[in-house]
This record gives structure tokens, sequence and C-alpha cells, in this order.
């Protein structure tokens, strides 16, 4: 397979679980989704990125608070599309709402997890737009107690 055929299949592949994790959330009412293992990301190094300032991003979003979150969702992860670099990774392990207006995105790598904290702003008109995006780096494997 040449590069051009695999970075294809990785966009295709992003976007599955996109939908995957839309439908997740969809179908049990969560705000947000964690993986088996629960663990928490914590700040360090800036993880792997194209793009780090924050975008203008915004669409109109239903009033209820499960649209609202499902609307942030769906901005973070066209963002996560159109910014992160770390190809060759594991994708998106997590989603997870740290409070209404902030969710952590874990990307896993090899011996790091990425972590891409966007916060979010509500406008009075019902639209929604990301106000930051934080990147981060969690360390894993031998020697950092994980």
């Amino acid at each position: 397979m040449d590069p051009h055929q695999a970075n294809a299949m990785t966009t295709l592949s992003l976007f599955a679980h996109a939908r995957a994790l839309t439908a997740a959330l969809a179908c049990f009412g969560a705000a947000a989704i964690v993986t088996a293992s629960g663990s928490t990301a914590h700040a360090s190094p800036p993880a792997s990125k194209k793009d780090s300032k924050a975008m203008t991003t915004s669409k109109p979003c239903p009033k209820g608070n499960l649209e609202r979150s499902q609307c942030m969702i769906r901005l973070l992860l066209d963002d996560v599309a159109k910014t992160y670099d770390g190809s060759g990774g594991g994708g998106i392990s997590a989603i997870r709402a740290l409070n209404t207006t902030t969710f952590a995105v874990s990307l896993p790598q090899e011996g790091r997890i990425d972590v891409l904290t966007y916060e979010f702003e509500l406008h009075p008109d019902g639209r929604v737009a990301i106000k930051s995006r934080t990147p981060s780096t969690q360390n894993v494997g031998p020697g950092t107690g994980k």
C-alpha cells in the first residue's frame, strides 16, 4: 500500500471512530465516553499536533444538554481530523467531559497518550464555538508506573 492509500485509510478510520463515538453517546445518553481503564490524563509536554491555535469553528446547536454535548463533540472531532498529526497511533481511545463546556480527547501513540483538551463557548443565539484547544501528553509504559 502506498503512503497516499495509507493516509486515506487513516482518515476513513478516524471518521468511522467519530461516527461510532457519536452513536454510542446517543445510545447511552452519556456526556462522555471513557475507556475501561478509566485512566486520567495529566498535563505534561505538548502533544503531537499540526496547529495548537484555537479554532474559530462554531455551529448552531440544539438547546438540550445532551444535544449540546453531542454538538460540541462533533466540533472537536472535526477539529481533531483537521489539526491532529498523530498518524500511526491507535485512533481515539476516549472522549471525556471534564465539565459542561470542556472535553478531553485521548489519542494513544507508542509510549504515550496525546490528550487534547477543548473548551467551548456557549453563545446566547444557540451557537457553540471552540474557545481553546490545549495539547498535553501522558507518558505510559515502562518506568512511568502505568
